[in-house]
């Protein structure tokens, strides 16, 4: 019977065997590596989520590869077991490098930046709605969309209205909140709701409009909605406090005259315009919001005022005034007779 002899493993075929073997070490190291380091995107700015409390490695992984931070949640969940951080995790709002790799990403979600869920937004008064909506998304709070399909759409504004108990909306005639939604500075969640949002507005406009000042406007004969409606007029008209009330005695007494209000600011709600002068050929705009065309107020506010300007309302400085007009340089001026506001126009405004 024969026998097959092996050859002896010499030298070499050990070092070809090591130098296999560390070249299969070094490439899948290599690779692993780079599944770690490469950023999932480049060239991008932050993105913004919010990891909520209980949610597991599967689910955490699983929101971070969708919301594109990471190219694979296999390679992020086999870091966090490498490196002991799967329990590790802390919810809340981060704002995240776009570019970021898992290496840093699990150093960021872990404590090295822990984002406040808090951030505190600042309407201006006399905004519009859709300005409201412009702010909250450029400041990635909300998409501008879905905060007006929430205030300016009659069946959502309505389940709004109904979460304030407030006699204040009872006069509010339907439709849009516009006007309604009181500017201020409030501080907010990051992920709160469009609803949530115009909820904490319509309560600071219930708390600050109070029952004294209802009762004057009811003895006056206005109702709550025609009051917030000439506010927004005045908002938009003036900005001193003193002008706006001013203003306000001047708008009411052509009110009670039956005489047309001729508010420019009204012509620019129409058109979306923002310029100081309104264009001749605008003043035919055949709209109830037209009120050089059409006397008496408009269906509703056009502008969410702040509080100066609702005050002013309840409160007007009564003046022997009929006309005013605003100077390039925002100075008001004031006229007795359409006479004295004709020469105005013509020394201020040509």
């Amino acid at each position: 019977m024969g026998y097959f002899l092996k050859s002896p493993v010499t030298f070499k075929d050990w070092l070809r065997r090591g130098i296999i073997i560390v070249l299969s070490l070094s490439l899948i190291t290599g690779y692993v590596g780079w599944q770690l380091v490469r950023p999932a995107n480049r060239g991008v700015g932050n993105k913004a989520i919010t990891i909520l409390p209980g949610l597991s490695v599967e689910q955490i992984s699983q929101q971070l590869e969708s919301s594109g931070l990471i190219k694979s949640s296999f390679w992020f969940k086999i870091w966090l077991r490498f490196v002991n951080k799967e329990t590790k995790i802390v919810s809340g709002y981060y704002s995240l490098p776009g570019n970021v790799n898992i290496i840093n990403l699990t150093y960021l979600l872990t404590g090295g930046q822990k984002m406040n869920n808090e951030v505190e937004i600042r309407f201006v008064e006399g905004w519009t709605i859709n300005q409201m909506a412009d702010y909250l998304e450029t400041n990635n709070i909300i998409k501008s969309e879905d905060f007006i399909k929430a205030v300016a759409e009659a069946n959502s504004s309505k389940v709004i209205v109904e979460q304030i108990n407030s006699e204040l909306l009872k006069s509010w005639p339907g439709g849009s909140l516009e006007g309604y939604l009181f500017p201020d500075t409030y501080r907010i969640y990051r992920n709160s709701s469009a609803s949530d949002i115009a909820v904490k507005m319509l309560q600071t406009l219930a708390t600050k409009f109070s029952n004294e000042w209802q009762e004057i406007l009811e003895k006056r004969g206005l109702s709550i909605h025609q009051a917030i409606t000439l506010a927004s007029i005045v908002e938009k008209e003036v900005s001193n406090p003193d002008d706006q009330k001013k203003v306000a005695d001047i708008f009411l007494k052509r009110l009670k005259a039956n005489m047309a209000l001729q508010a420019d600011s009204t012509i620019n709600f129409i058109t979306g315009k923002r310029d100081s002068a309104v264009q001749a050929v605008d003043l035919n705009i055949d709209s109830p919001y037209n009120t050089y065309k059409y006397r008496g107020l408009p269906p509703g506010p056009i502008s969410n005022p702040g509080l100066s300007a609702i005050r002013a309302v309840v409160f007007p400085m009564a003046n022997d005034y009929w006309y005013f007009l605003t100077t390039p340089d925002a100075k008001v001026i004031y006229s007795r007779t359409y006479t004295e506001h004709k020469t105005a126009k013509a020394k201020y405004l040509q």
